[in-house]
């Protein structure tokens, strides 16, 4: 029941610590130690606890054990102001074992200072023993300050290190408290500082709460920024190039601490003053700068307050807010106002300008609110002019030039005009209406002076090379009215068609009839989108052939002369080779003409002796042609062979019949040609006992010739076929129908 007082001291001149988890012996310098101490029954204290460094006192305190001779015996530590450089702190930890998530933090500390004004710890020196840092973490209380300290980031992250953190510290039983805190981070710099944590459980999951200001700067921050767009995966996120500037932002935040990875806090306001802030959109002309304005930002809106985005040549601003729900992306009040506005700038957010672009200067308001009848949905109402510019689509190979465009949205219909805009030169009205943009279907309206129908590029000649797919994932229809238009050097005037295109591409020409070379033609289109196959229906009336056949260039005569009739009904794969695909029939008549000397005709006449077929009205065929009232005959094939046995040809000079095939691929024939003089046809026909019993008058005029012709169409070959008999000609000549050969001789 005794008492012991009394003092020490103790000297180090050179003190090291030894360790065999340091690579050497650390020096720590010359130490000294006084203490006063007092020993009875049921306590053990230490008293006016001085610890120097050389002259300098670092630490300052008193300790007791109470009841050291008990199964629980009790620690009380009280230490007063001291200071610790933070280099010495990850000395004399890094001897211990401590947790992987502390040691990781530890290398990531950088230089700095720590001064502690008072410290206190109280627990059972069996939980020091056995679980040390949870026992201290859970018991004691510290108040301090950190000067001048330094932090790495993760690098993943992407962001700079923190420097020059100075705040004032306290700890209590878990509870970590920071005022008073600023630092830089990178080039930007934070005032402010005010943060909690409940470090009861250790760091990893802690709760936390912060509140700070910043001075941002952008341009190195955006890295960060742009990792964090990506993390969400937030929409257009590849549309924004880069930020620059400086923005001062006063944000509050909780959530959960990690020393893994940099977890963004579950709840946050962030309200930032972005005067100053310039944005590089992709594909926009130039940068778009902030020229006042604020944004507040938390985890369910975007609101905007008098922000004013200027470029060259005009401003815009903008005010509303964007609500975040689980049922979607709502908006309340979002205005949009334009004066002189880049559209190229804004347009490139909302739309991928290689499918749809615009230049030139917009003007206009836009207020957009949520739907509430349906979740997520918008409801746009305003008007937006370009007074003077040009509008690109991905099916237009040439933008449209226009004078005055409007954009009127009301609620959920959206009409684009152009009236009196241009079109490659040409005069046009163009006007796009979207009728429900929630379930976007497109209707296109034109009417054009004069249409190179190949400014549309998914139109093509068929036997072209295959043109690039059209991204187009929005099913469309429309019409389109043409004073004048011409396919490659078809030539048409007042053309008028109906179009429509589904989202998968494909896509159907319907109604359309035009005026071309003399004639009235009518057409119909559908195009097979998976394999491009395309099907051709339509007819031609009373139309010049001529023309026809010098569209290639390569003929100086047409071969024929008359009045067209044509009706066809063909498919044909459009991806591959067009005319050995080609199936299907079409009729050809050609009335009242001439067929004009060439290689084949000139050819059979050269085998046969007309000098008797003429007379002093009639001219000769090898140097004037083959006059005829009417040419028949129709094709049915497939894979690009077709086949006939009704062609005739009647005329005052001969008739001539055929039948055989024309490949159109190779352009080859084979055929049997019979050339008849006309008294030999009025003959035969006499003869025949349903028409006539006039016998014996034309017997002696019997001239007739078969030929079988074969080979390609420029350079065939030709083989006389002997006539053995009447019965034979006969046979011939009614392989045809009477009728064409001689109109109303069977009614």
């Amino acid at each position: 029941d005794g008492t012991v007082t009394g003092d020490t001291d103790a000297e180090a001149p050179k003190l090291t610590l030894v360790s065999k988890r340091l690579v050497a012996p650390e020096n720590l310098g010359a130490y000294s130690l006084h203490a006063a101490f007092e020993i009875t029954d049921g306590k053990y204290a230490f008293r006016n606890i001085v610890l120097r460094h050389v002259d300098t006192p670092i630490l300052v305190g008193e300790t007791e054990l109470v009841a050291p001779e008990s199964n629980n015996p009790k620690i009380g530590i009280h230490l007063g102001g001291f200071r610790l450089e933070a280099s010495v702190v990850k000395q004399l930890l890094a001897v211990r074992r401590l947790p992987a998530d502390l040691v990781d933090a530890l290398k990531r500390l950088g230089p700095g200072k720590v001064t502690v004004g008072d410290a206190t710890l109280s627990a059972a020196l069996n939980e020091i023993k056995t679980a040390p840092l949870d026992t201290i973490r859970k018991n004691l209380v510290v108040s301090g300050t950190v000067q001048d300290l330094g932090f790495v980031i993760p690098a993943e992250t992407k962001l700079p290190p923190v420097s020059n953190l100075s705040a004032q510290i306290s700890y209590s039983k878990g509870l970590l408290t920071i005022s008073q805190g600023t630092a830089k981070f990178g080039n930007s710099v934070v005032h402010d500082l005010v943060a909690s944590a409940n470090l009861v459980k250790g760091i990893e999951g802690a709760d936390y709460k912060t509140s700070v200001s910043l001075n941002a700067d952008l341009d190195e921050l955006y890295p960060a920024i742009a990792r964090f767009l990506e993390i969400y995966q937030l929409r257009e996120r590849d549309r924004l190039e880069h930020l620059s500037g400086r923005v001062e932002m006063v944000t509050t935040a909780s959530g959960k601490l990690s020393v893994k990875t940099l977890s963004p806090p579950t709840d946050y306001q962030v309200r930032a003053d972005v005067i100053g802030t310039v944005l590089a959109i992709k594909g926009s002309p130039g940068p778009l700068k902030v020229s006042r304005g604020t944004v507040a930002i938390d985890p369910t809106s975007i609101k905007f307050e008098n922000v004013m985005l200027a470029a060259t040549g005009g401003n815009a601003t903008l005010d509303g807010t964007v609500n975040f729900a689980k049922q979607g992306v709502t908006v309340r009040d979002l205005t949009l106002g334009l004066h002189d506005f880049p559209s190229a700038l804004w347009l490139t957010l909302l739309v991928d300008p290689s499918d749809f672009s615009v230049t030139g200067p917009i003007g206009g308001k836009l207020v957009v609110n949520g739907n509430p009848s349906t979740p997520g949905g918008l409801t746009p109402e305003g008007k937006l002019t370009l007074a003077k510019g040009d509008v690109k689509f991905n099916f237009l190979r040439a933008p449209i030039i226009t004078q005055g465009a409007t954009l009127t949205m009301h609620r959920k219909q959206v009409v684009l005009a152009m009236p009196g805009s241009r079109l490659e030169d040409s005069p046009i009205n163009f006007r796009v209406t979207v009728a429900d943009y929630t379930h976007p279907s497109i209707r296109i309206d034109a009417t054009v002076q004069k249409l190179d129908l190949e400014v549309l590029t998914f139109v093509r000649m068929p036997w072209s090379p295959a043109t690039p797919p059209l991204h187009f994932p929005v099913p469309c229809l429309g019409h389109i009215e043409a004073r004048a238009a011409n396919l490659a050097a078809f030539q048409m005037t007042d053309t008028k068609t109906d179009f429509t295109r589904d989202a998968v591409g494909n896509w159907r020409v319907y109604n359309l009839t035009a005026t071309a070379y003399r004639g009235k033609m009518r057409l119909e289109l559908d195009g097979r989108a998976p394999d491009n196959w395309i099907r051709i229906v339509g007819s031609a009336t009373d139309m010049d052939p001529a023309p026809l056949f010098m569209l290639g260039g390569k003929n100086k005569q047409s071969p024929l002369l008359g009045h067209l009739f044509l009706a066809t009904d063909l498919w044909a794969n459009t991806d591959t080779n067009f005319f050995e695909t080609l199936a299907g029939d079409m009729t050809i008549t050609v009335r009242d003409g001439t067929l004009n000397k060439f290689t084949l005709l000139s050819r059979l006449l050269s085998f046969i002796d007309i000098k008797n077929w003429l007379s002093a009205q009639i001219p000769d065929p090898r140097i004037a042609g083959v006059p005829f009232k009417t040419i028949f005959t129709d094709f049915k094939g497939n894979g690009g062979l077709f086949y006939t046995d009704n062609f005739a040809l009647k005329g005052p000079v001969m008739d001539i019949t055929a039948s055989g095939s024309v490949q159109f691929g190779a352009g080859t024939l084979d055929m049997d040609v019979g050339v008849f003089p006309f008294d030999t046809v009025d003959w035969v026909l006499n003869h025949i006992p349903v028409i006539g019993d006039r016998l014996g008058a034309g017997t002696g005029k019997l001239v007739a010739a078969y030929f079988h012709v074969k080979g390609p169409v420029s350079d065939p070959s030709i083989v006389p076929k002997p006539i053995t008999s009447v019965a034979n000609f006969v046979k011939k000549t009614l392989g045809m129908p009477i009728n064409i050969i001689r109109p109303n001789t069977i009614k």
